[in-house]
């Protein structure tokens, strides 16, 4: 019976919204999502930064339509590679004609992905392919 009620209690917690943690021991729900659902090449802006506030990513889902593309999330001041900090691996998705490819980072608190004050958030793809994304994150307006 314990054990029933310990898996019961662990699937509400995994449903649980996603929550951004600031400070200590505080946790915050997320106040913004952006989705995007194109094909677009380079660089698209999530969310333009607080000039005094941090941005914590509190989790993304990124699928491809079956075609070959990288995709990272960054951060900077232009959406320029050379000044942009990667905070995502290159997620490499590969060319299937049987399923889309998804990764995902479905935590329900926030677990490191910052973006400092004054930065935007960015999407970068590879090239012009079909691609579907959710990125859930907190916009502070002073950290």
């Amino acid at each position: 019976m314990r054990k029933l009620l310990a898996v019961i209690g662990l699937l509400i917690w995994a449903a649980l919204p996603a929550n951004a943690q600031v400070g200590s021991g505080n946790q915050v729900v997320c106040n913004a999502a952006w989705f995007y659902d194109t094909a677009v090449s380079g660089f698209t802006t999530i969310t333009v930064a607080s000039p005094t506030g941090g941005i914590d990513i509190c989790g993304f889902i990124i699928s491809s339509g079956g075609n070959q593309v990288n995709v990272k999330i960054s951060y900077g001041t232009a959406a320029a590679a050379a000044s942009t900090t990667q905070i995502t691996p290159a997620f490499q998705f590969l060319t299937s004609t049987t399923a889309n490819e998804t990764v995902a980072d479905t935590s329900s608190v926030w677990r490191g992905l910052y973006v400092p004050a004054g930065n935007n958030l960015y999407l970068n793809t590879s090239n012009a392919a079909s691609l579907q994304a959710i990125v859930y994150y907190y916009q502070q307006n002073t950290r």
